[in-house]
């Protein structure tokens, strides 16, 4: 399939055209201009708006987030060449449903295409579902990261097994996940209802023997209770003294604690109002509010301090670094200047080099010397003798120019070779690249010492916000104790402070429940018996009762009614009896229920068992793809890293590592670069188009600014891969830089569309 024509009223687009082609497509505009509106338009027009998305805290659903800003409705065309003829898609509102309305006819006639409705043409075209196609051919820039759904498993699956994809893993697992939860999930299930009903079971048949156990015991509690009668009437006069014993134990007691409470509630109020008005919960709950805000600030400015300290230290190992140059004093423009002025100046003087000895001056000495031989050897006067010395003259002129000649080319190379030397270098080629390693120093020192700044700001301000708080915690603990002039009591304070207010408040407690004991006690008994120390004089034989005086009392009544409780005792558990049924038929099913129980658990240990087969052939199946993903994006990867990278590994969850050249062993995706782990993400992107998505007729790559994290040699080696893949089916990348469009400047083969 290729994509020919879009015309889209759609977000920020109203009535927006673009064209498009075959090979690659590079659609060049600025951030906020639609880019990402065109890639959710094509999206939409394959496969329609999830009218079923709603808008959360955060989020804006598809049919809010792109609706267009004109009003009109959201609506568009699509044009495409599938299977050799030109089909043009229509998406137009149905109602409230957004691009609902749906219809397919070839291009330039009203025939209408049946076979592709709103819900099929996206696979019908694409070859693969919505969830394949987002997560293999539509890469964005934020999401070329692969994740697993349940239809890439399928599409995976069939790779490596049989061809079927009518079902994923994820789904028979969540199946039989299902029938295990039905039968047991918690205490809820099949299992836990049945072993419900055969408890109940038990408990009836439990609750058989302890009726006609009671039944037992009721006959042994009548001789029982006739053999302590007479033991109740010894008890009853024992009981009067033991309790008019007891009443002066408690009188004397009660009359102990109140005088205890009494001391220690005294004891605490003044200890809480000794410095003057008494502290309460409020003030504590203050002061360890400002003990955490203190504890809070003291770390913020540990932290700020230590940011402080790190950055300076960084500034002077800057500044040591910057010290080495021989332009140290200077600022980096300043060192720029006088290097190219020193630069200049070697140019200049190397201008000044000559040759000694060319070849006039060879020339004019030989002419010389010629002369001057021959006119030793004619008359003098005559024209021979003459021009001899005319040709020693003019020689004798050359040799004196070459002398100039000479001093200037030692002069200039005297001056060349002091520039040198000034900068310590040996050519100015190393000059230059003396004052940009400077250049680099300077501006790192002068970043750091803006951070160094910026840190030592933010270590005062945390110390100006510990300070004002250590000030407001000394103003509450003064209210604890005056004297109080340092933090470090604030702990020993308030809990010296909560100590005494908790005794306060339990003694206060203690104090009015020892007046009202002493007060009651005092009221309703006789005091003067109570006081009477005659009655302690035999107190040692007294010895605690058996019985209560109610029990004594009851136990006359007891007797009387006893015939009847028992007979009564005894209907009713007879009754109990009939009322739990035939023990018989309970104990069958309760074999039936256990029967039940086993043929249950069979079925869970099968189903658990099934689930673990499942879960190992999955893994099979994705340790068979991992090899062809990896082998295939790390041909990518090489081909994306100029060979820096040679092989890529992936597991099943398709997290990924890449070896470089050259390494003995391969790196996690968590230790490269951004730059590099981009590359890594896209060659994956990029294999798994190849290995799910459809060769026949094959659907086009959609990039949104996938390729803008790259720098420009990273790009350049993308971009020639993208070529060559568009050579089997459609690219079409939107960037918001010129870069891309720039690289295939002239290229008649790459459409190079610019979006206003």
């Amino acid at each position: 399939m290729t994509i020919k024509k879009l015309t889209a009223s759609f977000g920020t687009l109203q009535n927006e055209e673009l064209r498009l082609t075959e090979g690659l497509n590079i659609v060049e505009a600025p951030n906020e201009t639609g880019k990402s509106t065109w890639c959710a338009f094509i999206r939409a027009m394959l496969y329609g708006i999830d009218t079923a998305d709603r808008d959360k805290t955060g989020y804006l659903s598809a049919k809010t987030r792109y609706r267009p800003w004109s009003g009109q409705p959201m609506e568009g065309k699509m044009e495409v060449v599938f299977q050799g003829r030109s089909l043009t898609l229509q998406r137009k509102a149905q109602g409230n449903y957004p691009m609902r309305d749906f219809s397919a006819f070839y291009t330039g006639t009203s025939e209408v295409l049946p076979q592709f409705t709103d819900k099929t043409v996206g696979e019908m075209l694409t070859g693969v579902s919505e969830p394949i196609f987002e997560r293999s051919a539509f890469i964005r820039q934020s999401g070329l990261a692969v994740s697993q759904t349940a239809e890439l498993e399928k599409r995976i699956a069939a790779l490596v097994s049989t061809g079927e994809e009518s079902i994923s893993y994820s789904e028979v697992d969540s199946l039989l996940r299902g029938w295990l939860r039905r039968r047991k999930y918690n205490q809820r299930g099949l299992l836990p209802a049945v072993e419900g009903e055969a408890r109940q079971v038990r408990e009836k048949l439990e609750a058989i023997d302890r009726a006609n156990e009671q039944l037992a015991e009721l006959r042994q509690e009548k001789e029982r209770m006739e053999k302590y009668r007479d033991e109740f009437l010894r008890e009853s006069e024992m009981l009067e003294r033991f309790e008019r014993k007891k009443a002066r134990e408690s009188y004397n007691s009660a009359v102990a604690e109140l005088e205890a409470a009494q001391k220690t509630f005294d004891e605490a109020l003044f200890e809480l109002t000794k410095h003057g008005d008494m502290p309460g919960r409020q003030d504590i709950a203050e002061i360890r509010e400002l003990l955490e805000r203190l504890a809070a600030c003291d770390a913020v400015y540990a932290a700020a301090f230590s940011r402080s300290e790190q950055m300076k230290k960084t500034l002077d190992s800057l500044g040591e670094a910057k010290g080495i140059y021989v332009f140290r004093s200077m600022t980096a423009d300043e060192a720029e200047e006088r290097a190219n002025r020193a630069a200049a100046e070697y140019v200049e003087a190397d201008k000044g080099k000559v040759r000694v000895f060319d070849i006039k001056t060879i020339i004019a000495f030989i002419a010389a010397l010629a002369a001057g031989v021959s006119g030793a050897l004619v008359p003098l006067g005559t024209p021979a003798y003459v021009a001899a010395g005319v040709f020693a003259l003019a020689g004798a002129v050359f040799l004196l120019i070459n002398s100039s000649k000479h001093r200037r080319a030692a002069i200039s190379a005297e001056k060349r070779a002091a520039i040198l030397k000034e900068y310590g270098v040996s050519s100015v080629s190393e000059l230059l690249a003396l004052v940009r390693e400077y250049k680099e120093v300077y501006y790192k020192e002068d970043a750091a010492a803006t951070a160094f700044d910026a840190a030592q700001e933010e270590a005062s301000q945390a110390e100006e916000r510990l300070e004002e708080v250590k000030s407001a915690l000394i103003i509450k603990l003064k209210k604890l104790d005056p004297a109080t002039e340092d933090v470090s009591r604030a702990p020993a304070l308030v809990a010296r402070t909560e100590k005494y207010l908790d005794t306060l408040e339990i003694s206060e407690a203690r104090l009015g429940a020892a007046k009202k004991l002493v007060e009651t006690l005092a009221g309703g008994l006789d005091l003067e018996l109570l006081l009477d120390e005659s009655e302690d004089e035999d107190s040692a034989e007294i010895q605690e009762p058996k019985y209560s005086r109610a029990e004594i009392a009851a136990s006359f009544k007891y007797a009387e009614k006893q015939l009847m409780a028992i007979n009564s005792s005894l209907s009713m558990a007879q009754g109990e009896l009939k009322s739990l049924g035939d023990p018989v038929v309970l104990r069958t099913k309760a074999a039936e229920l256990d029967e039940r129980l086993k043929e249950l658990n069979t079925q869970y240990d099968a189903i658990a068992l099934a689930i673990d087969t499942l879960s190992e052939a999955n893994t099979d199946i994705q340790s068979r793809f991992a090899p062809l993903l990896s082998a295939r994006a790390g041909e990518i990867m090489a081909e994306l890293t100029g060979g820096r990278y040679e092989s890529v590994t992936f597991d099943k969850k398709l997290s990924a590592e890449a070896e470089k050249a050259g390494d003995s062993a391969s790196r996690s995706m968590l230790y490269l670069s951004e730059g590099a782990t981009d590359q890594l993400y896209l060659a994956l992107r990029l294999a798994v188009c190849e290995l799910v998505l459809p060769d026949e007729e094959p659907c086009p790559i959609i990039l949104d600014d996938a390729l803008s994290s790259f720098d420009d040699t990273r790009m350049k080696l993308a971009l020639d891969f993208l070529k060559k893949t568009s050579e089997n089916r459609q690219v079409i990348l939107f960037t918001c830089h010129s870069r891309e469009g720039n690289y295939f400047d002239g290229v008649r083969d790459v459409n190079i569309v610019k979006l206003r």
